[in-house]
């Protein structure tokens, strides 16, 4: 989390991995979504798996803007 929290510092670097976290992101819900993870789950065990992505995304954008807890160095970005 201290390595996010430190390039989240740089703006260009805060760039770069939001990017790359949302990118991540669009294509694990496709991934999900397609049927190609799990052909025979249903609706729930999609959602359940989406809900791992977002948290982890979450996880991740929110250690980018904002740092470990206790740790914040600055206001999160919109």
């Amino acid at each position: 989390m201290r390595f996010l929290a430190d390039i989240g510092k740089d703006e260009v670097a805060h760039d770069i991995v939001a990017r790359a976290e949302a990118t991540y992101g669009v294509a694990a819900h496709d991934y999900v979504l397609s049927g190609r993870q799990n052909p025979d789950a249903d609706l729930h065990a999609n959602l359940d798996a989406m809900k791992v992505i977002s948290h982890n995304y979450g996880g991740v954008m929110g250690a980018l803007d904002m740092g470990p807890p206790g740790q914040r160095s600055k206001p999160a970005r919109n």
